[in-house]
């Protein structure tokens, strides 16, 4: 199995408005997971390919001839090997 090649990572960065309409709606105790994921992929663009929370990293990798992309939050992009 060949391993990834080094990411090229960009921060995101989301309005205050849009943060504070995701951050109301992801409070609501009636909402499921399921509801919560869909919020952020419509509003966000997606969510965290770890951990399922708010993006803020994008992680591109050139795979030869395509890219990969792949959104992380801050707690998980120190989890993917980067070296």
């Amino acid at each position: 199995m060949s391993k990834r090649p080094k990411p090229t990572i960009k921060n995101i960065t989301y309005s205050e408005d849009k943060l504070k309409f995701i951050e109301q709606k992801l409070a609501q105790p009636t909402l499921s997971q399921y509801q919560k994921r869909g919020y952020l992929r419509r509003f966000l663009g997606g969510h965290c390919a770890i951990c399922h929370e708010v993006p803020t990293k994008i992680a591109s990798y050139d795979m030869g001839g395509i890219s990969l992309i792949e959104k992380y939050c801050d707690k998980c992009i120190v989890k993917i090997n980067i070296t």
